[in-house]
């Protein structure tokens, strides 16, 4: 993958987590994605894919 590719991968998850309100704040050398249903580290956003951004089920214990 070129780093032009990867670089369209990035903007593209951008879009994504604007689109479904969720944050990206920087963490360490990787990447925090947060918001509703979703909680997650990643060291390049050009490797997340549109499932990673579901919403996972919360259970009360």
């Amino acid at each position: 993958m070129t780093e032009n590719e990867r670089e369209h991968y990035r903007e593209r998850t951008r879009a994504l987590c604007t689109a479904r309100g969720l944050t990206i704040a920087p963490y360490g050398l990787g990447w925090w994605i947060s918001g509703p249903g979703v909680n997650l580290v990643i060291a390049d956003l050009a490797f997340i894919r549109e499932q990673d951004l579901e919403p996972l089920p919360f259970f009360e214990r």
